[in-house]
């Protein structure tokens, strides 16, 4: 499986916004930081290249959603414990601290995860990803980012890497 950055269809002082692929399939889109020749932390869109996504826990996203391991499937922590959470025989499946999409091995940069979020200034130098474009607070952003990396970004890619599949992250810049 190959998760393609394009090059941004939108590049202002501070953010990108590309579109992003699926093994040649268009699904969504990203919002980064700005494009750097020095990496500014958290301030920095990735560098192009081609890299390996895999899985990690993130101390500070990892809490809010809970996983079924089998289908990959993600519920926010509020609506679990709404609908019963351990009492509820049918939630019996999801386990806590879900594990993040990393991208791995680019040079200058650590603990970069895919994650949901709108604006770069959400974003610390990761991507976000959303199902359209959109502007909030007056920047362009990716809208229905929740929804888009739970229901569809997240299972897609992470069933691939659960199964020891390779999973790569191809960044063009244009």
């Amino acid at each position: 499986m190959i998760v393609r950055i394009a090059p941004p269809i939108i590049k202002k002082a501070d953010w990108t916004i590309s579109p992003l692929e699926v093994d040649g399939r268009a699904i969504g889109y990203v919002c980064e930081d700005e494009i750097r020749e020095q990496k500014v932390n958290g301030e920095t869109a990735i560098w192009p290249g081609m890299y390996r996504l895999t899985s990690r826990h993130s101390p500070s996203m990892s809490h809010e959603y809970l996983f079924d391991k089998g289908t990959f499937e993600l519920m926010h922590h509020r609506q679990y414990h709404a609908l019963g959470g351990e009492h509820n025989p049918e939630l019996k499946r999801f386990r806590p601290n879900h594990p993040m999409i990393e991208i791995s091995n680019i040079a200058g940069f650590q603990h970069v995860m895919f994650h949901w979020g709108n604006t770069d200034k959400e974003s610390l130098g990761c991507p976000l990803v959303g199902a359209r474009i959109g502007v909030v607070d007056g920047r362009d952003a990716v809208v229905q980012s929740r929804a888009f990396y739970c229901l569809k970004f997240y299972p897609m890619v992470m069933r691939q890497i659960a199964a020891g599949r390779d999973v790569w992250c191809k960044v063009d810049r244009g």
